[in-house]
């Protein structure tokens, strides 16, 4: 192959390659839409009504949409503190609970009919969740049901 050539190829493949990822992050979901378009335009319709207070000790702040995921920022209404005392009181580790929280959000999420479906279809679901103080606890992701 001539050395002109070898830039040329190698930039066909990457955009082969790109394209193809592209496509399998964003299957179409119906003739004209895409698993994507759906997690941007369903992200948008939830963010017109945020913050919004999902428990006592919750409020969704922020909804967004990247590629194939909705990405939710839930702010825990205590400190890391005020966490780790409870878990302490409880007997119980910040490990236990993480698991806890990861096992509820995935049974939450996959039981909720249209939430189940979106992920069915190649969406995933996202959590961020941080303290009242803004500091980072825990992301989790849900991108399969079973």
């Amino acid at each position: 192959m001539k050395p002109l050539m070898l830039p040329l190829v190698i930039s066909t493949v990457l955009i082969a390659v790109g394209s193809s990822s592209a496509h399998a992050e964003c299957p179409e979901i119906s003739e004209d839409r895409t698993i994507c378009e759906f997690a941007s335009d369903a992200a948008e319709r939830m963010a017109l009504s945020l913050p919004q207070q999902i428990s006592a000790n919750m409020t969704l702040e922020q909804v967004y949409a990247v590629e194939n995921h909705i990405w939710m920022t839930v702010t825990l209404n205590y400190s890391e503190g005020e966490l780790n005392r409870s878990v302490e009181a409880a007997g119980s580790t910040r490990g236990m609970v993480d698991s806890t929280m990861e096992t509820n959000t995935k049974n939450w999420l996959c039981s909720a009919p249209d939430l189940s479906e979106f992920i069915e279809f190649g969406g995933a679901i996202g959590y961020n969740y941080r303290f009242i103080d803004g500091q980072r606890y825990l992301s989790i992701e849900v991108d399969s049901c079973s």
